[in-house]
């Protein structure tokens, strides 16, 4: 998408959305795949609503359940692989909280009601995973897997096991 907001030689390319490839030419975007060949995808901090809400967590780390927690819509099949498998087990408490879910639906569950759990899941969707930010300003514990996408927040430079603990 090419926008005209300036004179002809003042054009600049922009990708709205979930970008989940590398443009061909220098681009902005809010996310991208992470790959040693992503220069083309200029990233600005962008949809900060949904992607940059940090919390102030309220509860110590020793009064927090323990459990794993996570909430969401299961449209992507690793996502739905995950609740298939964990959301009977005593240990999580995750659920699929689209309204025509047929296996691990859940009601849906605040930051708040979230930040009382000593571990929390993060889950890409179509790219990064919006509750990452926060979880991260937690007192909480991580789990996710090694991102495949990155934002502004540059979640490509996290080091597994020493800022999340990373699943298989």
């Amino acid at each position: 998408m090419q926008l005209a907001a300036f004179t002809d030689n003042l054009l600049f390319h922009y990708t709205p959305g979930d970008v989940q490839t590398i443009p061909c030419t220098p681009t902005f975007v809010k996310s991208r795949p992470i790959s040693q060949k992503n220069e083309n995808s200029i990233l600005l901090k962008l949809n900060t609503i949904r992607h940059f809400n940090f919390v102030d967590d309220p509860f110590d780390y020793a009064t927090k359940k323990d459990q794993l927690v996570w909430r969401g819509a299961c449209h992507q099949p690793h996502r739905r692989y995950f609740i298939e498998y964990f959301h009977a087990h005593p240990l999580c408490n995750v659920g699929d909280t689209n309204r025509d879910a047929e296996l691990g639906k859940k009601p849906f569950m605040s930051i708040q009601e979230q930040l009382k759990y000593k571990f929390i899941l993060s889950i890409e969707g179509n790219e990064v995973a919006s509750n990452l930010k926060w979880i991260m300003a937690s007192n909480s514990l991580c789990f996710m897997v090694k991102p495949k996408f990155e934002t502004w927040f540059m979640e490509g430079l996290l080091i597994p096991n020493v800022h999340y603990v990373e699943l298989k």
